[in-house]
This record gives C-alpha cells, structure tokens and sequence, in this order.
C-alpha cells in the first residue's frame, strides 16, 4: 500500500487585493506524518506542490501509484487543496483522499457535506492519526469508528469519532523526510536577502525551518493556533532540537535555519540550551526565531546571538495599549519599549509584527503605534491588516457584525480583512502611514519613495503628519497625541 502526502499548489489572490504568497517554508506537517508513517514500515512519498502545474501534480500522483493520498488544507489556500482532491479522484476514484491542517480541521463539517472527493478528514495532530488510519486500510478494514480524530461520511451522515489527545512527548516523532525534499528552494525572506552573517549573504544560504515546540498558552483575539494545536506548551527536549540541527547542516549543507515555533523562549531555560549546545557541537549556522518579547532577557540574547541568532521577529500587534487588551495579547506598550530597547543594545536586529485594524482601531490607536514605531525602531516591519480566520474569536465577532457567514468559505476568496468598523480605504491609509512612519525611523528612503510613488491612498497632509508629528486642521497644525502609558 503506497501513501501519498500533498501540500498542494499555490494559487494567487493577487485578483483580490491580496498580495501574493511565496512559499519560503518546508511544508514540515506532512514531512512529520511521513516520518512516522515509514517508521511504521508503510511506503509513503512527499511532494512539495507548491510551485507544481496542475498537470505536472497529476503526472507525479499517476507516477506513484497511491491508495492513500494525504493533502494538507489551510485556509488561504483551501481551494488548491480541494481542487488536487477532485484531480486524484478523476485519476482514480478508489483512491482515499485524506485533508488534514488547520482549515479542515476547524470547517470539516462543511468540507465533508461540500467536496464529494475528500473521503477523510484529520482533526488536529496528524501523526498518530493517519497511522492508525493506513493501518485499517491496510487490512482491508474499512471501518473508521473507534479512530480519534477523524471524521468522516457514513450513512449520509458526517460522524465525527472525537478529538485525539495530543502528543504528551514529541521526542517520540521522527525528524520530517528530509530526503523528500528539494531543499535548495527554500531561500529566506527577500526582506533579508542582502544581509552578510559571516561573510556570506543569507539569500545564498540553503535554508530550513524546524519546529521545536507546538501549542501557545496565550489565546489572542486574532488566532487559531491554541486551538488547533491545545493551550498547553508542548517542547521536544534541547537535545533532541539540536540533533535535528546537526543532521540538516551535516547531511542536508543547511546553514540557515528558522525556528517557527509560536514563541520559541516561552522556556528561557531550554532556549540557553540549545544554544549552548549549538555552540558546543560547532554548528556554524544562522538562525531566526518568532517569540514573544517578554520571553526574553539581557542574558539569554546574548548567547543567542553568540550560538548564531541574528534576528527576532516579535509579535508586537499595536501600540496601543487599548488594542493590545482588547485583544487578550498578555503585554504592555512598557515592556514592548523596553524589550526593544534591549535588543538593540546587544545589536541583534529585530522585525516588529503588527497589524492594523483590530477591533477598536482609530485614528488614535493608530497614532499610539505610530509613536511606537518612532520609538522602537526595529530592522523590519511584518505590517499587515487585520484578516479574519476560522475558530478565532475575531471570527465569532466578525459574524455578528455581519462581515461574513460559515458558506464564505465555499467561495474562492481569500479570508477577509476585518472591516466592519473601518473601510479598507481606511485601513490601507494607516497601513501606509505606519509603514512610512517606519521608513523615516530607519532611514529607508528609498522603500519610502517606491511606496509613495505607486501608492494611490496616502495624502500630504498624511506624509507631513508621519514626518513632523504634527496634523493640519482647521484650526492651524496641531500636534499629534502622544501614547498613554510610554
């Protein structure tokens, strides 16, 4: 019995407004359940899609020759996935099709009752459950009940077996099948492509991204992360992260690594640790991390830059403090300045994630993250306008508003920005005006002057009130309000 695993092909929302997505990261979930499954003794491939035709998917799936074919579904790209699913039911309607990530996982009620071509869908972790899945077929039996995590159509009915208990020890998981992969594709973000580490610029670095962690403790307004994946922090062991490392550098020639755990020194402990041990083994590598800045100390930078770290993406949200509690972010403007503060003085550079449009945002909120902008400085801004998700509480709130109803996703657009209370003319004017807020902060002229030369939304009065910090109204310039509580 062989098993297929797809992360399916990328289709552009670039029709929509949106701008388009560039695959920069190794599809790890189906490496992961195909690890598992060929520890299991199964005969499984993996195949990347991303950038495939459709004609080239179907030539790779009829070379193969699959029973069982796997296809990971997320919500941007949810379409892709469901048109692969039709692709191997045309080649061969025997063939069982499985969906499994984030989006089926939260919408699998109507995944089931809409796209006849999906015959299974796994709810949640994936690795235990498709095992226990191929091993039935692989006996010729054909009875789901009984499997946790699934659901699945019987009778005309959608039966949903209940959630699997997470993995209690994610040492037990094999590392991904690497070996499936072409890994010279995956090159870092072109944000970063001119920085040297080393001697040696990052865009010519071969490139990784590992997972060392899953589940977040913290449930902000905007994500589905804690649930798909549980609100308890699950780690693999440092030793176990830094085997992972070595076997990427030494056998793969990989000597670029991001690390895209949720918040990946929650554990300042076990951070220290594999830095340490990064150190000790003498793995020469550059690595990036995603964390939350409270998770970090003077100390622990430190040695992170020591082991090769050269940046920390931090989710910062808004500089507001009215918006970051409205949106349960656990965080203060306080701690946002002086973390920030932090990192500059041990000279590691830093991307600021935020977003601009959550509920409550007003010209207000909107000057406060300004004025953080000013104050904090990062290398890199991840600026993005407030979309709505599945399973996320902006999405429960954006319902009632009227934004959008459950069959929104039957439709090929991509998930919406959240506009009930401001329109997306408004939201792409504050987009502007916080980036070009950064662009002076950094003396990024030129990023600044492309900007303004295709930008149709950004005014003068709008660029004299970022440069100067003042506002024209009627009565004269006035100036623009400080943040509370910096």
């Amino acid at each position: 019995m062989r098993v297929m695993l797809l992360n399916p092909p990328y289709i552009s929302t670039s029709k929509y407004g949106k701008p388009p997505l560039f695959a920069m990261a190794i599809p790890l979930g189906i490496g992961y359940i195909g690890a598992v499954l060929k520890k299991g003794g199964f005969d499984v491939r993996v195949k990347d899609m991303y950038f495939m035709s459709w004609k080239e998917c179907e030539g790779a799936i009829r070379e193969y020759g699959p029973s069982i074919v796997g296809i990971s579904c997320l919500t941007e790209q949810r379409m892709s996935a469901f048109k692969l699913a039709d692709i191997v039911k045309k080649i061969d309607k025997d063939i069982m099709v499985v969906v499994g990530g984030h989006h089926a996982s939260y919408m699998y009620r109507q995944v089931l009752e809409k796209y006849e071509s999906v015959d299974i869908v796994v709810i949640g972790e994936g690795e235990e459950t498709m095992i226990e899945i191929v091993s039935r077929l692989k006996k010729k039996n054909h009875k789901l009940d009984g499997i946790k995590g699934i659901a699945y159509r019987k009778g005309g009915k959608i039966i949903f077996n209940g959630c699997r208990e997470p993995i209690k020890d994610l040492d037990t998981v094999p590392f991904p099948l690497y070996d499936e992969y072409d890994l010279d594709v995956y090159r870092e973000h072109e944000n970063f492509k001119n920085i040297t580490i080393g001697g040696k610029k990052i865009k010519d670095m071969k490139s990784a991204t590992i997972i060392t962690s899953r589940g977040c403790p913290f449930k902000c307004q905007f994500c589905s992360s804690s649930v798909f994946w549980g609100r308890r922090w699950r780690f693999r062991s440092a030793e176990n992260v830094l085997d992972e490392i070595e076997l990427l550098n030494k056998r793969y020639k990989v000597t670029h690594f991001n690390i895209e755990d949720d918040a990946f020194t929650i554990d300042k402990k076990r951070t220290k640790e594999i830095c340490e041990g990064m150190i000790k083994r003498r793995l020469k590598v550059a690595w990036t991390c995603t964390t939350r800045i409270t998770s970090l100390s003077s100390d622990l930078v430190k040695i992170m830059k020591d082991s090769g770290c050269y940046l920390v993406a931090v989710g910062v949200e808004s500089g507001s403090q009215k918006i970051l509690d409205s949106i349960h972010k656990s965080l203060s403007v306080k701690d946002i300045i002086s973390g920030f503060e932090m990192l500059r003085k041990a000279k590691m550079m830093s991307t600021a994630l935020l977003m601009v449009g959550n509920p409550g945002e007003d010209e207000g909120t909107v000057n406060e993250t300004v004025d953080l902008i000013k104050k904090i400085r990062p290398f890199r801004l991840g600026l993005s306008i407030t979309m709505v998700f599945p399973e996320t509480e902006l999405y429960q709130i954006a319902k009632k508003k009227g934004l959008l109803r459950d069959d929104y996703w039957l439709s090929e657009l991509p998930p919406p920005y959240y506009t009930p209370e401001n329109s997306i003319k408004q939201l792409k004017k504050w987009w502007n005006k916080i980036f070009y807020a950064w662009c002076i902060s950094r003396g990024e002229y030129g990023l600044l002057l492309k900007r303004l030369v295709n930008s149709e939304i950004i005014s003068a009065r709008d660029f004299i009130e970022v440069v100067t910090g003042y506002k024209i109204s009627r009565r004269g310039f006035e100036k623009v309000p400080k943040m509370v509580g910096a």
